[in-house]
């Protein structure tokens, strides 16, 4: 079982503190929710996850060796590349030809764009693009995803429509995910853990564990208003878009 600690991390930039002290112990395979108001940091710490940054202090313990996919706030496919040759390209390296096909296959499937397999991203809608994105994130064998409020520039309705696609390849392929965002509805129908964070320099102020299975999740859940209420009651920056 996955046991990851992030041990007294410190972040500043240019004498701007980011993070201070922050800690969070995480284990097993689940979806981590991070909530907190734009630019208090979370990108930081999701840099700093993947080693793409190192903190100025403190250290993050059980991700050494272990393999990371990222999920942007835009979906970055390559544009001369199809649906398919984009998921492909992250795989070559990773698998056989014959296998690569049984999971490029598998994961358009679920995300119903293998009829699209051949297009090319100027021919997809926003939406579309963004499943592509999963879909790529699921196919690497990955041990972590790294989410960076992937769903933030989207209308309502396809915003859970995606929610809901995402639920359904994690359910069928779970992995640990930490996922950013300061949307406090798509925390409470993503996370297991959900992790309130200060504004700058940021920590922990809060964490809640969200009992409920994904599949009986409902923004009328009493539960689910519940928490909702108790995040709101104590951070007001937070917001629902």
């Amino acid at each position: 079982m996955a046991f990851i600690k992030i041990d007294n991390i410190y972040k500043s930039y240019k004498g701007l503190k980011v993070l201070e002290n922050f800690t969070m112990h995480i284990e097993g395979k689940k979806i981590i929710a991070i909530l907190g108001p734009s630019g208090c940091g979370k990108t930081t710490l999701l840099n700093i996850l993947a080693g793409i940054i190192q903190p100025d202090k403190g250290k993050v313990i059980g991700l050494e060796n272990k393999k990371i996919s990222y999920l942007f706030q835009e979906p970055r496919l390559i544009k001369w590349k199809t649906v398919w040759e984009n998921i492909d390209f992250i795989l070559k390296d990773k698998m056989a030809m014959k296998e690569r096909e049984k999971v490029i296959t598998k994961y358009l499937k679920m995300v119903n764009l293998m009829e699209f397999r051949n297009y090319y991203p100027n021919k997809l809608s926003g939406g579309m693009k963004q499943r592509a994105a999963i879909a790529r994130a699921f196919a690497y064998p990955s041990d972590v995803l790294l989410m960076d409020e992937p769903f933030k520039s989207l209308d309502f309705e396809l915003k859970f429509k995606l929610i809901d696609c995402f639920i359904k390849l994690w359910e069928v392929d779970k992995r640990l995910v930490f996922f950013v965002t300061h949307d406090i509805h798509a925390a409470l129908l993503l996370g297991h853990d959900i992790y309130v964070l200060s504004e700058k320099p940021t920590n922990v102020k809060l964490r809640m564990v969200n009992e409920i299975p994904h599949r009986e999740r409902s923004l009328k859940n009493k539960y689910i208003l519940e928490l909702e209420k108790k995040i709101i009651d104590n951070f007001e920056e937070i917001t629902h878009v």
